[in-house]
Protein backbone atom coordinates (compact mmCIF):
# COMPACT_ATOMS: atom_id res chain seq x y z
CA UNK A 1 0.00 0.00 0.00
CA UNK A 2 2.81 2.58 0.45
CA UNK A 3 4.54 1.34 -2.34
CA UNK A 4 1.40 2.41 -4.05
CA UNK A 5 0.41 5.32 -2.77
CA UNK A 6 4.40 6.61 -3.40
CA UNK A 7 4.48 5.26 -7.20
CA UNK A 8 1.32 7.49 -7.66
CA UNK A 9 2.66 10.82 -6.38
CA UNK A 10 6.12 10.20 -8.20
CA UNK A 11 3.94 9.07 -11.23
CA UNK A 12 1.69 12.12 -11.02
CA UNK A 13 5.16 14.84 -10.47
CA UNK A 14 4.89 15.28 -14.92
CA UNK A 15 1.06 15.88 -15.20
CA UNK A 16 1.00 18.27 -12.11
CA UNK A 17 4.61 20.06 -13.29
CA UNK A 18 2.99 20.26 -17.17
CA UNK A 19 -0.41 21.14 -16.26
CA UNK A 20 0.86 23.90 -13.79
CA UNK A 21 3.41 25.04 -16.45
CA UNK A 22 0.19 25.64 -18.86
CA UNK A 23 -1.64 27.21 -16.07
CA UNK A 24 0.84 30.01 -15.30
CA UNK A 25 2.47 30.41 -18.91
CA UNK A 26 -0.36 29.91 -21.60
CA UNK A 27 1.98 31.42 -23.94
CA UNK A 28 4.00 28.97 -24.60
CA UNK A 29 0.98 26.12 -25.17
CA UNK A 30 -1.42 28.06 -27.25
CA UNK A 31 1.11 27.89 -30.32
CA UNK A 32 1.16 23.58 -30.18
CA UNK A 33 -2.65 23.97 -29.43
CA UNK A 34 -3.25 26.51 -32.68
CA UNK A 35 -0.81 24.22 -34.84
CA UNK A 36 -2.98 21.26 -33.68
CA UNK A 37 -6.17 22.50 -34.19
CA UNK A 38 -5.30 23.60 -37.83
CA UNK A 39 -3.76 20.42 -38.86
CA UNK A 40 -7.17 18.57 -37.83
CA UNK A 41 -10.21 21.24 -38.51
CA UNK A 42 -9.72 19.86 -42.18
CA UNK A 43 -10.32 16.71 -41.01
CA UNK A 44 -12.44 16.45 -38.30
CA UNK A 45 -14.69 19.04 -39.22
CA UNK A 46 -13.67 21.72 -36.32
CA UNK A 47 -14.85 25.13 -36.62
CA UNK A 48 -11.93 27.69 -37.53
CA UNK A 49 -9.27 28.37 -34.85
CA UNK A 50 -10.16 30.38 -32.48
CA UNK A 51 -8.37 33.65 -31.50
CA UNK A 52 -5.42 34.37 -28.65
CA UNK A 53 -7.81 34.87 -25.81
CA UNK A 54 -9.75 31.90 -25.64
CA UNK A 55 -6.48 29.90 -27.29
CA UNK A 56 -4.88 30.85 -23.79
CA UNK A 57 -8.25 30.48 -21.77
CA UNK A 58 -8.08 26.11 -23.27
CA UNK A 59 -4.46 26.10 -22.47
CA UNK A 60 -5.29 27.18 -19.04
CA UNK A 61 -8.16 25.10 -18.21
CA UNK A 62 -6.32 22.08 -19.61
CA UNK A 63 -3.37 23.10 -17.29
CA UNK A 64 -5.93 23.59 -14.44
CA UNK A 65 -7.40 20.36 -14.62
CA UNK A 66 -4.35 18.19 -15.21
CA UNK A 67 -2.69 19.58 -11.84
CA UNK A 68 -6.28 19.32 -9.92
CA UNK A 69 -6.21 15.41 -11.10
CA UNK A 70 -2.59 15.25 -10.30
CA UNK A 71 -2.65 16.71 -6.62
CA UNK A 72 -6.24 14.56 -6.27
CA UNK A 73 -3.79 11.28 -7.51
CA UNK A 74 -1.19 12.21 -4.71
CA UNK A 75 -4.13 12.80 -1.96
CA UNK A 76 -5.37 9.01 -2.98
CA UNK A 77 -8.79 10.82 -3.49
CA UNK A 78 -10.27 8.45 -6.07
CA UNK A 79 -6.92 7.68 -7.81
CA UNK A 80 -8.38 5.53 -10.66
CA UNK A 81 -11.05 7.78 -11.28
CA UNK A 82 -8.05 10.51 -11.31
CA UNK A 83 -6.02 8.65 -13.67
CA UNK A 84 -8.55 8.07 -16.32
CA UNK A 85 -9.15 12.05 -16.08
CA UNK A 86 -5.08 12.12 -16.79
CA UNK A 87 -5.44 9.39 -19.50
CA UNK A 88 -8.05 11.95 -21.34
CA UNK A 89 -6.13 14.91 -20.58
CA UNK A 90 -2.80 13.39 -22.01
CA UNK A 91 -4.15 12.31 -25.03
CA UNK A 92 -4.42 15.87 -26.59
CA UNK A 93 -1.18 16.20 -26.14
CA UNK A 94 -0.27 12.53 -27.51
CA UNK A 95 -2.14 14.16 -30.75
CA UNK A 96 -0.72 17.14 -30.77
CA UNK A 97 2.98 16.07 -31.28
CA UNK A 98 2.04 12.85 -32.93
CA UNK A 99 3.67 13.02 -36.65
CA UNK A 100 1.05 13.52 -39.99
CA UNK A 101 2.94 10.52 -41.74
CA UNK A 102 4.97 7.71 -40.33
CA UNK A 103 7.80 8.92 -42.23
CA UNK A 104 7.79 12.97 -40.71
CA UNK A 105 8.71 11.09 -37.16
CA UNK A 106 12.31 10.34 -38.65
CA UNK A 107 12.18 14.49 -39.49
CA UNK A 108 10.93 15.55 -35.97
CA UNK A 109 13.09 17.49 -34.09
CA UNK A 110 14.59 16.12 -31.19
CA UNK A 111 12.60 17.82 -28.61
CA UNK A 112 9.01 17.31 -30.24
CA UNK A 113 10.13 13.33 -30.21
CA UNK A 114 10.82 13.58 -26.75
CA UNK A 115 7.39 15.71 -26.06
CA UNK A 116 5.78 12.85 -28.23
CA UNK A 117 7.38 9.62 -26.02
CA UNK A 118 6.88 11.41 -22.98
CA UNK A 119 3.02 11.87 -23.19
CA UNK A 120 2.10 8.35 -24.94
CA UNK A 121 4.33 6.51 -22.08
CA UNK A 122 2.36 8.76 -19.96
CA UNK A 123 -0.68 8.04 -21.41
CA UNK A 124 0.01 4.19 -21.32
CA UNK A 125 1.29 4.68 -17.66
CA UNK A 126 -2.55 6.54 -16.61
CA UNK A 127 -4.69 3.99 -18.24
CA UNK A 128 -2.34 1.35 -16.47
CA UNK A 129 -3.62 3.39 -12.82
CA UNK A 130 -6.57 3.50 -14.05
CA UNK A 131 -7.32 -0.13 -14.16
CA UNK A 132 -5.59 -1.08 -10.97
CA UNK A 133 -7.86 -2.12 -8.67
CA UNK A 134 -4.91 -2.35 -5.63
CA UNK A 135 -5.22 -6.03 -5.41
CA UNK A 136 -9.16 -5.90 -4.84
CA UNK A 137 -10.99 -8.12 -7.36
CA UNK A 138 -12.50 -6.39 -10.38
CA UNK A 139 -16.54 -5.21 -10.27
CA UNK A 140 -17.04 -8.42 -13.14
CA UNK A 141 -15.48 -11.20 -10.65
CA UNK A 142 -17.27 -9.46 -7.46
CA UNK A 143 -20.53 -9.70 -10.10
CA UNK A 144 -20.16 -13.53 -10.32
CA UNK A 145 -19.42 -14.11 -7.36
CA UNK A 146 -21.97 -12.07 -5.64
CA UNK A 147 -24.34 -14.21 -8.09
CA UNK A 148 -22.76 -17.44 -6.57
CA UNK A 149 -23.11 -16.36 -2.98
CA UNK A 150 -26.74 -15.47 -3.81
CA UNK A 151 -27.80 -18.53 -5.10
CA UNK A 152 -25.71 -20.37 -1.96
CA UNK A 153 -27.92 -18.26 0.01
CA UNK A 154 -30.73 -19.00 -1.23
CA UNK A 155 -30.25 -22.85 -1.14
CA UNK A 156 -29.10 -22.44 2.39
CA UNK A 157 -32.44 -20.80 3.17
CA UNK A 158 -34.26 -23.32 1.34
CA UNK A 159 -32.41 -26.03 2.96
CA UNK A 160 -33.21 -24.38 6.46
CA UNK A 161 -36.52 -24.29 5.91
CA UNK A 162 -36.42 -27.40 4.65
CA UNK A 163 -34.51 -29.06 7.87
CA UNK A 164 -37.30 -26.67 9.76
CA UNK A 165 -40.38 -28.58 8.14
CA UNK A 166 -38.62 -31.72 8.85
CA UNK A 167 -38.06 -30.92 12.82
CA UNK A 168 -41.70 -29.34 12.92
CA UNK A 169 -43.19 -32.77 11.03
CA UNK A 170 -41.12 -35.15 13.51
CA UNK A 171 -42.22 -32.97 16.58
CA UNK A 172 -45.83 -33.08 15.49
CA UNK A 173 -45.60 -36.68 15.00
CA UNK A 174 -44.04 -37.49 17.89
CA UNK A 175 -46.66 -35.54 20.00
CA UNK A 176 -49.24 -37.29 18.11
CA UNK A 177 -47.64 -41.00 19.04
CA UNK A 178 -47.17 -39.72 22.89
CA UNK A 179 -50.84 -38.73 23.38
CA UNK A 180 -52.02 -42.24 21.36
CA UNK A 181 -49.69 -44.23 23.91
CA UNK A 182 -51.26 -42.35 26.62
CA UNK A 183 -54.03 -42.77 26.00
CA UNK A 184 -53.47 -46.54 25.33
CA UNK A 185 -52.01 -46.73 28.50
CA UNK A 186 -55.31 -45.05 30.22
CA UNK A 187 -57.48 -47.86 28.44
CA UNK A 188 -55.52 -50.67 29.53
CA UNK A 189 -54.74 -49.04 32.66
CA UNK A 190 -58.33 -48.77 33.06
CA UNK A 191 -58.98 -52.67 31.75
CA UNK A 192 -56.72 -53.46 34.71
CA UNK A 193 -58.05 -51.35 37.05
CA UNK A 194 -61.75 -53.10 36.11
CA UNK A 195 -60.36 -56.76 35.97
CA UNK A 196 -59.04 -56.09 39.47
CA UNK A 197 -61.97 -54.77 41.01
CA UNK A 198 -64.00 -58.07 39.82
CA UNK A 199 -61.23 -60.37 40.85
CA UNK A 200 -61.81 -58.28 44.25
CA UNK A 201 -65.65 -58.86 44.27
CA UNK A 202 -65.36 -62.02 43.10
CA UNK A 203 -62.44 -63.00 46.13
CA UNK A 204 -65.05 -60.98 48.69
CA UNK A 205 -68.21 -63.17 47.65
CA UNK A 206 -66.05 -66.11 47.61
CA UNK A 207 -64.79 -65.51 51.45
CA UNK A 208 -68.11 -64.74 52.35
CA UNK A 209 -69.74 -68.22 50.99
CA UNK A 210 -66.74 -69.66 53.16
CA UNK A 211 -67.63 -68.12 55.78
CA UNK A 212 -71.77 -68.67 55.75
CA UNK A 213 -70.57 -72.51 55.03
CA UNK A 214 -67.92 -72.38 57.98
CA UNK A 215 -70.98 -70.80 59.76
CA UNK A 216 -73.13 -73.52 59.41
CA UNK A 217 -71.27 -76.48 60.36
CA UNK A 218 -69.94 -74.51 63.42
CA UNK A 219 -73.47 -74.55 64.39
CA UNK A 220 -74.25 -78.03 63.29
CA UNK A 221 -71.53 -79.25 65.57
CA UNK A 222 -73.05 -76.30 68.34
CA UNK A 223 -76.19 -78.51 67.89
CA UNK A 224 -74.62 -82.12 68.17
CA UNK A 225 -73.16 -81.14 71.41
CA UNK A 226 -76.06 -79.97 72.53
CA UNK A 227 -78.43 -83.37 71.69
CA UNK A 228 -75.49 -85.14 73.27
CA UNK A 229 -75.37 -83.30 76.04
CA UNK A 230 -79.39 -83.72 77.01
Amino acid sequence: MVVRRVARSLFATWFAVEGWSALRHPASHTAKVRSTWARLAGRAGLPPVPDEKRLRLIARAHGGAMTTAAVLLVAGKAPRTCALTLAGLTAPLAVAYAPTSPGALRSMPAEEREHLVRAVSMLGGALLAGIDHEGRPSMAWRVEHARVDRALQREMQHGAATARRTVEHATATTRRQARVAARAARQEAGLLARDAARRSRAAARAARSEARVAAARASALAAQARSRAS
